[in-house]
């Protein structure tokens, strides 16, 4: 079952996210120790992880890249278009380099 994450909590969304890395490495017979050494971090940073005690997102983003899942990632904040108002507001807001003032709009 697939588990959604609108009313999570952040330290849940960690907890979480700690378990499926920790499976992961699981799947791939991989040790705590093994996945450290190739994300270039420490055995702590990868327990503190697991625990979802969380971390830095750098770090996190090297766990996901020595485990090969930096293909799942790329649909991760991916922007939605259901309408061709989206697709303009799209086209807009990848132009701009700042929000609107309030009062301009």
């Amino acid at each position: 079952m697939i588990q959604r994450f609108d009313f999570s909590t952040a330290p849940e969304l960690c907890s979480e996210f700690g378990a499926r890395l920790k499976q992961q490495r699981l799947l791939k017979n991989l040790s705590q120790e093994a996945l450290a050494n190739q994300a270039g971090l420490g055995n702590s940073t990868i327990q503190r992880f697991e625990q979802g005690k969380g971390g830095t997102f750098e770090n996190f983003l090297r766990i996901v890249m020595a485990l090969g899942l930096v293909r799942e990632l790329e649909s991760l904040l991916v922007p939605m278009k259901s309408s061709i108002e989206d697709v303009l507001n799209l086209q807009e807001s990848s132009q701009r380099q700042r929000v609107s003032r309030k009062g301009k709009a």
